[in-house]
């Protein structure tokens, strides 16, 4: 029964990134749009990622409390009964305050699942089999982040506005909400009788102190602003600095996010297994920062191309954890998500801020420099605490 249940948790938690991903994706191409329509600035407009990724810190960082206390599906279902009904109230709203609030709640619902459908794979995949499950589920979300604008480059075509997709996107997601909703209904107490995964390191090693953990929540948070800032910012740099209509800017989203799922579907079937996941982040982290600084400053096809790039980094990153930390590993995972959520919320704000101040261009040098940072963290971690621990 155990393993039946470990594939329903899977597939729950599939659908569930599935549903971040196409929702989440929904800014980024519309996000010109959105800020002539409110008629805001880059700063403020800003908060159109600021808020969610501030509620998403939040959500994440209470998650870790309750992940022995609630079944994992309980998490999952809530996080997304929280991104839908936010998103299809926020395509009705024009009041600001009524904006925010729903943004809000779509963060809370985003660290909420971050955090819960890692549970489920913890719960569910075997040390063998967790890190194809792991790129299965990225998998997952990167097509439904390639779905997401491709519907929209089509809408464009057809005269819809950006409250059309929000609107039409939610609908279409409450179909996994019922879906959720039975399982969480016939399977919610034998889910949370199932055991974590994992052997305990016991509570006096060295790898559970601030230090490490703050590494680790770095290489983490600092990769995933540089992934963000290509699929949330490619729009604006293509039609301020280059000219592009939006519909045209639009296709390079499209082409990032189906290099993602191309590079993430690859390594769902082929995981490397021989390879620790340390060495497959430190090459994909080197090509990446070639491929964005040649992108930023020589063809912008080299920033859709980060997305192959980048495809394996969040899975390498969850499985590495996961490798470390053992039996703990939910807890850091639930603490670096909850750091990449807080960082996320100040990069964006950062980058509204230097792209009033100078250009879009010279913004996402920021995001490179986090990027390098990140891979510095990933080896000081890798080398001095990981390696002692071993020793």
């Amino acid at each position: 029964m155990s393993q039946s249940l470990g594939l329903i948790l899977m597939l729950c938690s599939y659908m569930s990134l599935f549903v971040l991903g196409f929702l989440d994706n929904t800014r980024g191409p519309l996000y010109p749009q959105i800020l002539t329509d409110l008629n805001l600035n880059s700063s403020m407009g800003s908060f159109i990622f600021v808020i969610p990724s501030t509620l998403s810190f939040v959500g994440s960082y209470c998650s870790q409390f309750f992940v022995q206390k609630l079944a994992s599906i309980t998490g999952v279902l809530l996080g997304a009964v929280f991104m839908v009904f936010s998103y299809l109230i926020f395509s009705y709203a024009d009041n600001l305050f009524i904006l925010a609030t729903c943004l809000a709640f779509f963060g809370l619902g985003i660290g909420i699942t971050s955090v819960f459908e890692h549970v489920s794979i913890q719960k569910a995949a075997s040390e063998k089999t967790r890190r194809k499950w792991l790129s299965g589920l990225h998998t997952i979300y990167a097509f439904a982040s390639l779905v997401a604008p491709f519907l929209i480059q089509y809408g464009l075509k057809e005269g819809k506005v950006w409250r059309d997709f929000f609107r039409e996107f939610s609908l279409m997601s409450l179909a996994v909400l019922f879906i959720l909703t039975l399982v969480f209904i016939f399977y919610r107490k034998k889910d949370l009788a199932m055991p974590l995964k994992g052997r305990d390191l016991g509570a006096t090693t060295t790898m559970t102190s601030k230090k490490p953990i703050i590494l680790v929540s770095t290489f983490v948070a600092f990769y995933v602003v540089a992934e963000i800032s290509i699929a949330t910012r490619v729009t604006q740099l293509l039609t301020e600095d280059y000219n592009y209509s939006l519909a045209e800017a639009a296709k390079y989203v499209t082409y990032f996010f189906m290099f993602l799922f191309i590079g993430r579907l690859f390594f769902t079937f082929v995981s490397f297994a021989r390879l620790g996941a340390e060495k497959l982040l430190i090459t994909a982290h080197c090509i990446s920062l070639v491929f964005f600084a040649i992108g930023l400053f020589v063809n912008p096809f080299f920033l859709v191309l980060c997305g192959l790039s980048m495809a394996p980094c969040y899975a390498l990153n969850m499985d590495y954890i996961a490798s470390v930390y053992q039996s703990s590993a939910t807890k850091v995972m639930a603490q670096a998500m909850s750091a990449t959520s807080l960082v996320v919320m100040l990069a964006h704000y950062f980058i509204g801020v230097l792209t009033d101040m100078y250009s879009v261009k010279i913004a996402l040098l920021f995001p490179i420099l986090l990027l390098f940072i990140s891979l510095c963290s990933l080896v000081l971690f890798h080398n001095k605490y990981y390696k002692g621990h071993l020793t």
